[in-house]
């Protein structure tokens, strides 16, 4: 229902449909008169952020208070206390606006604080659906409490789900939040872009400055310092079983040359105070081993000679029964790694499967031996990180041109190759991980076409004698570039999620304060 609108003393004044006119009368007399300036009182303050706090209904709270002790009437008093607000908001908008968005915050925090919060639990939902339908719920309630009649609710609550709904969601969408994966790689050391932390527009602005030389510098820059972070946390995860990281300035092939060495030293250490019982076992294992290897990467029958000649004579000194001490262990666990990596090295693609199938004997000899050895709960932590450290072996060869520095995908594909069967069922030990990064690191298909499009556009101008956009393009290149510098990355991620931030919080008190105001100009169109 449409508000009654009164002009006095030179200023108009809002009334609900319904107000009489004894009551708009001594309201009237009690406002402002002419010039005379409202005075905000410390109850001013107070009330904005109760306002926000109760989702637009301390009005109505106070107002029913009021009358429980005094002797004016209930509607008396809440239009006493609405014109009480607006003269507030006219006088000081940026105290009286901003208290009452500061006070709707903790009904983001709060459980059980409005009705909206519940809806959080829609985890299926993308996270700008979820805002978005949040933003709606937490505007429906706010614009029923800013409804000035019973008559009002319905409309009001519809428009501020309205306004609550497409700010929250849009601004989510357009300014998302770092995803729970972003989140991860951050915390272990990734530095991320801002493009690839938050997507959206970020990341479409990130592909567009990459059409100017400039630029296209500073962010391939930082997205090689991302690739190298990515290298140095999976490795750092990897040794996290035995307690071990690598130095924050290893990368590529030196960072896993480091992860190799921390292990063969603690092998190396270890071994020698170990003895087997049942050489046979070991025999046993080891033979077992060469079958499965040949079987996992497909040796012809020449290269699976080659295998065993190579075994037989490795193994040559371990009796065929009864005790085997640790200094001779160690020197077949020895032999089995520096074949290996001697053979991997190999341009032949035979010896690269060689190579690969030694080193997954040597991790059968190791298992077999800490099986004879069960209180070594050392060598079963190191057993595991040599074991996770072969498929980052196979990846920084994959990129061996760009000095070991493997990305996401390539990491991907050897643990594929290291875990066939486990890989499909998406079982692989670091598979979640990887592929999450994969997802956060690899550039969006929108993006892709971001850079061209631009220097297309900027190249069309140029050619009818416009270098403005050029200019301008140019000087924001320019002007964006010091945020990628590894100082500002965090900053530059936290001042672009700022407005989906500010969205998601803001959307329910936006959607009340602009509920009465939209419906009336829909109103008046739709009469017009």
């Amino acid at each position: 229902m449409a508000d009654k609108i009164i002009e006095f003393e030179g200023q108009k004044y809002s009334f609900p449909e319904g107000t009489t006119d004894t009551e708009i009368q001594s309201i009237l007399e009690d406002s402002p008169k002419g010039g005379e300036k409202y005075e905000p009182t410390t109850g001013d303050y107070v009330r904005s952020v109760f306002q926000g706090l109760t989702f637009g209904f301390s009005d109505e709270a106070e107002a029913a208070a009021k009358t429980l002790f005094g002797e004016e009437t209930y509607r008396d008093e809440v239009n006493k206390i609405r014109q009480e607000m607006e003269s507030f908001r006219t006088e000081d908008p940026v105290a009286a606006y901003g208290l009452e968005a500061a006070g709707s915050l903790p009904t983001m925090f709060i459980p059980g604080v409005g009705a909206a919060r519940g809806l959080q639990g829609l985890s299926k939902l993308s996270a700008a659906k979820q805002a978005a339908i949040t933003g709606a719920a937490g505007g429906a309630l706010y614009g029923a409490g800013a409804a000035e009649t019973i008559e009002d609710i319905p409309v009001s609550a519809l428009t501020g789900a309205a306004v609550g709904g497409t700010l929250a969601g849009g601004l989510s969408k357009a300014f998302p939040a770092a995803s729970e994966a972003a989140k991860t790689l951050i915390k272990e050391g990734v530095p991320l872009t801002p493009g690839q932390a938050l997507g959206g527009i970020s990341r479409f602005a990130e592909e567009a400055l990459s059409a100017f030389p400039v630029t296209r510098d500073i962010i391939t820059g930082a997205k090689e310092a991302a690739v190298r972070g990515f290298g140095r946390a999976s490795i750092n995860r990897l040794l996290a079983p035995i307690g071990e990281k690598i130095g924050k300035s290893s990368f590529g092939t030196e960072a896993f040359d480091e992860a190799f060495s921390v292990v063969s030293s603690k092998y190396e250490n270890i071994i020698p105070k170990l003895s087997i019982n049942k050489s046979e076992d070991m025999i046993s294992a080891i033979k077992s081993a060469v079958a499965e290897a040949s079987e996992e990467y497909v040796l012809t029958s020449g290269t699976r000679k080659n295998l065993d000649d190579i075994i037989k004579t490795i193994i040559s000194d371990i009796p065929e029964s009864g005790i085997a001490k640790g200094e001779l262990l160690k020197r077949v666990e020895s032999k089995l790694g520096n074949v290996a990596s001697q053979r991997i090295k190999s341009a032949g693609a035979d010896d690269k499967a060689i190579g690969l199938s030694l080193f997954d004997i040597q991790s059968a000899f190791r298992k077999e031996l800490s099986r004879q050895n069960p209180k070594g709960k050392e060598l079963q932590k190191l057993n595991t990180a040599f074991k996770n450290l072969i498929p980052v072996q196979n990846a920084v060869n994959k990129a061996i041109a760009s000095g070991g520095e493997f990305t996401p995908k390539q990491m991907l594909q050897s643990i594929k190759q290291q875990s066939q069967r486990k890989a499909a069922r998406g079982k692989a030990d670091m598979q979640e991980f990887v592929t999450a990064a994969e997802r956060v690191m690899s550039p969006s298909s929108t993006g892709n076409f971001a850079a061209p499009l631009t220097g297309a556009a900027i190249a069309a101008e140029l050619m009818s004698g416009n270098v403005s956009p050029l200019a301008k393009n140019l000087a924001t290149a320019v002007g964006a570039s010091p945020f990628y510098s590894q100082a500002l990355l965090p900053v530059t991620r936290g001042l672009l999620a700022a407005p989906g931030y500010a969205g998601r919080v803001l959307a329910p008190i936006s959607g009340g304060i602009l509920s009465q105001p939209v419906a009336n100009a829909t109103s008046s169109l739709l009469e017009d």
